[in-house]
């Protein structure tokens, strides 16, 4: 039988029905008392009295072995530690009493007899047991004052809050701090108190327990589960009954577990019976009485159930937008150690959706045991598609299964990604979809939800969704499963040209892989690397696409349907010019219809970067540190060279500028953005560059997105209008903060004459020494070079000349020479 791993948390939430508990206070007010998670440390003191604790049905002295508390709303998995309570008889009745000033200090320890230190975790609304170490023995005249310390030394989000009732006096003092404990610091005075549960020895039979888990009439439960069930007040032992039968007896008939409060089937369940069991807990007085009996199926066998806690959210089956993604991870060592055949998936729903969505479904091993955030493109790309149609409803408290159009080869010892998307179309039902169950594990789950197609990164969820995988095991004689890209990303851009492909197994038991690269598409077969996951490409060529492919083999042969990736290598010339950390609006104003944004850049600083002639600009891109999705549509770049220092305006002399950009391209993430030209500008190295960006939207969008950008006066103008074309705009004012700009340049060839014939020689040196005859119309020639031993180009530059020789000095070996005449001087 094969053992599924648990993602569950046990935890401490009780009810009590019986005597024993004397309860005070019924009130749904909320406060923070008697615990504050939202600061580092606090304390609070509360009084109960002895009319009120008569009448919670506590008459006379008696031990008081523990307290309840009763936490609002649904905390989850939230710990606090060092967590104290203190208890002492008081005389008085409140902190504001009629004939006393007001008490809002810390009382210190005195005649205060400590019952609880240690640790608490929350998960869940409900009533809340704090067992003493010693009972506290009320005497059974006096009033019972409380105090109650957070010594955790943490602010937490996500902490508890607790129901209380109003007093008509304040009952109640609080004072909260961060980084030290406040005993030095008054505390607030407050009329609403906590309810509370006294809990005295039991003088009857224990209530019945509450079954945690499974759940009654669960389906898919894991063969190797838990039972679970809650505390039962006044019980000293408990004993279980378990069968197939019902009532239970045929596995165990009555046997005693003293006081634990779980059980574990030491030979596992069988894959798809269903069972019978109950708890039946016991003190000196007796068994409980009207004990429940409750059933679970276990999953059918191949099935793998991986999460079994009942957090819910909508991914990865809602409709809450227009267009949502979720990307789950599994872990081997959840999975089990085979190769799996999968051919269905299924979610738990909790609640009815009767919404018919477009539904792809996509598979693939990772390599990572956590999720790296990035674009849903990007986390797809390499997936398997193995479902792509709509699908058409949840159904409340089931398990909802997708048989999938292809099943799935999942290698051996591999984690396993489900890819979700769905695309309902805008707009989105809002809805909560089908509220999904799902188990806490983080780093293993990202979202994607928007009403128009999701750019970005996802959003981290730090539960992922409970999922069965209905699985056969395959033959370990097959085909190794396609490799898993590692870096670089398919598609990069701007990659190093010294750059180390790196792949990972996908599963399938390889023993070797063979690699193929070469200029995109012409790739060309590499070698064998034998089991190594890495390989470090000769000389790469600036600004050219490159594309690879991994095929790993074993005995068997070399797997199939090997994708090919690409990626392009960056530019020669990459600057920025600002560095800044400020932000602004510009050139993104979008809180305006239309905006229209012109910076200027000095020569001097681009060739304070290194930048000279003969560089043209390709591409520009702004370093986004607020980002939101708005619209740029309509977006231009214009780009001229200008003699201006300063700007007091617009430059509207629109025929001297050159368009390099128009597109509708909204921002796409933090960080730096890229914007491509259409029409590169060629800079002549010595002119000072005006840069003008416009758009013109639909609609206004808010709130903005902010750009890093440097304290530089006089050099941005903007603006924006509701009525005008962003490129049209004549009104602005003198911003002071630049957008801090990159430089997106390479080499530029200038218009080219007839190509010389070129004599290559080597002087005594062994230098590569170039001549060629001249060429009419030159007035200057530009030697490029190739690295490349297999093909000539693409070409760096060397040097330019006015001569008709050129001798190499360079370190680099050149493969390739070519000499261009142009009209332009040198």
């Amino acid at each position: 039988m094969r053992k599924i791993i648990l993602m569950a948390l046990a935890f401490i939430v009780i009810s009590f029905l019986y005597a024993d508990i004397h309860t005070i206070g019924t009130g749904q007010s909320i406060s923070g008392i008697p615990f504050y998670g939202n600061y580092d440390y606090g304390w609070s003191k509360v009084i109960y009295t002895k009319d009120e604790i008569n009448a919670s049905a506590l008459f006379t002295a008696n031990n008081i072995l523990g307290v309840c508390f009763e936490v609002y709303g649904n905390p989850r998995y939230y710990t606090k530690h060092d967590q104290r309570i203190y208890v002492r008889h008081t005389l008085a009745t409140s902190y504001e009493m009629e004939d006393h000033e007001p008490d809002p200090y810390y009382p210190g320890y005195a005649n205060f007899q400590l019952v609880y230190q240690g640790s608490i975790t929350y998960e869940g609304g409900g009533w809340y047991y704090f067992e003493f170490s010693s009972p506290f023995t009320w005497n059974g005249t006096q009033n019972v004052e409380f105090l109650f310390e957070n010594w955790d030394g943490t602010d937490l989000q996500g902490y508890p809050t607790f129901k209380g009732s109003s007093t008509e006096r304040s009952c109640a003092v609080f004072a909260y701090q961060m980084n030290s404990f406040p005993n030095d610091m008054d505390g607030g005075l407050y009329e609403v108190r906590p309810n509370i549960q006294l809990v005295t020895p039991a003088t009857t039979i224990p209530p019945p327990v509450t079954p945690l888990y499974p759940a009654n009439n669960a389906t898919n439960v894991p063969a190797s589960s838990q039972l679970k069930w809650k505390y039962s007040i006044g019980a000293t032992g408990y004993k279980l009954y378990l069968g197939t039968d019902n009532p239970p007896t045929d596995i165990a008939n009555g046997i005693n577990l003293g006081d634990d409060l779980t059980y574990d089937h030491p030979h596992g369940y069988e894959a798809g019976v269903h069972y019978y069991w109950s708890v039946v807990p016991s003190n000196v007085y007796g068994n409980a009485t009207g004990n429940t009996i409750s059933s679970f199926t276990v999953a059918p066998d191949g099935a793998i159930v991986l999460g079994t806690d009942t957090f819910t959210q909508r991914f990865p089956l809602g409709s809450y937008h227009a267009y949502e993604r979720s990307a789950a991870l599994y872990l081997a060592d959840e999975l089990g150690p085979n190769n799996y055949r999968i051919s269905s998936l299924s979610w738990y729903a909790t609640v009815n959706r009767n919404a018919s969505v477009p539904t792809k479904i996509f598979l693939k091993a990772y390599a990572g045991e956590n999720l790296v955030n990035t674009s849903w493109e990007i986390m797809v790309a390499g997936a398997t598609l193995v479902y792509n149609n709509t699908h058409t409803g949840i159904t409340a408290n089931a398990w909802n299964t997708i048989a999938l159009d292809n099943s799935y080869l999942l290698g051996q010892n591999s984690n396993l990604l489900v890819l979700v998307e769905r695309n309902l179309g805008n707009p989105g039902q809002y809805s909560s979809g089908g509220l999904l169950r799902s188990t806490r594990a983080e780093g293993k789950h990202l979202t994607w939800s928007q009403n128009t197609m999701p750019t970005g990164h996802g959003i981290v969820s730090d539960i992922r969704p409970n999922l069965v995988i209905q699985t056969s095991i395959e033959n370990p004689g097959q085909f190794p499963a396609p490799a898993t890209l590692m870096y670089p990303e398919n598609n990069a851009i701007l990659v190093p040209i010294d750059v180390t492909l790196s792949w990972a197994s996908g599963g399938g038991g390889p023993t070797g892989y063979k690699l193929y690269f070469g200029k995109f598409p012409n790739l060309e077969y590499i070698g064998d690397l034998g089991n190594t996951l890495s390989w470090t490409p000769p000389t790469l060529s600036h600004s050219t696409e490159y594309g690879w492919q991994v095929v790993p083999y074993n005995i068997i042969g070399d797997a199939i349907n090997c994708p090919v990736w690409k990626f392009k290598t960056t530019l020669s010339s990459i600057i920025t010019v600002g560095e800044g950390e400020s932000q602004s609006f510009l050139p993104f104003f979008t809180r305006y219809k239309a905006a229209r944004t012109q910076m200027l850049f000095s020569a001097d600083e681009l060739n304070a970067k290194g930048v000279r002639a003969n560089k043209q600009i390709e591409g520009i891109a702004f370093n986004v540190i607020t980002w939101h999705l708005n619209p740029l549509d309509n977006l231009m770049f214009r780009i001229k060279h200008t003699s201006a220092t300063t700007l007091t305006g617009y430059d509207n002399d629109v025929e001297s500028f050159q368009t390099c950009f128009l597109a509708s391209q909204p921002l796409a993430s933090l960080g730096w953005n890229y914007f491509w030209f259409d029409q590169p500008f060629v800079w002549d190295g010595t002119s000072n560059l005006l840069i003008d960006v416009s758009f013109t939207n639909p609609a206004r969008a808010f709130p903005e997105s902010a750009i890093a950008a440097t304290f530089l006066e006089n050099m941005t103008w903007g603006g924006g209008s509701d009525f005008d074309e962003g490129a049209s705009i004549l009104t602005g004012e003198s911003r002071r903060w630049r957008p801090n700009t990159r430089f997106l340049m390479e080499v530029h060839v200038p218009q080219q004459l007839n190509v010389p014939f070129v004599e290559v020689n080597l002087n005594a040196l062994g230098q590569p020494v170039l001549n060629w005859n001249e060429v009419d119309g030159a007035q200057s020639y530009i030697i490029l070079g190739s690295p490349d031993p297999y093909a000539a180009g693409p070409w760096s530059e060397l040097a330019t000349v006015s001569d008709t020789n050129f001798v190499y000095e360079g370190t680099e070996k050149m493969y390739f020479y070519k000499v261009i005449a142009s009209s332009e001087p040198e």
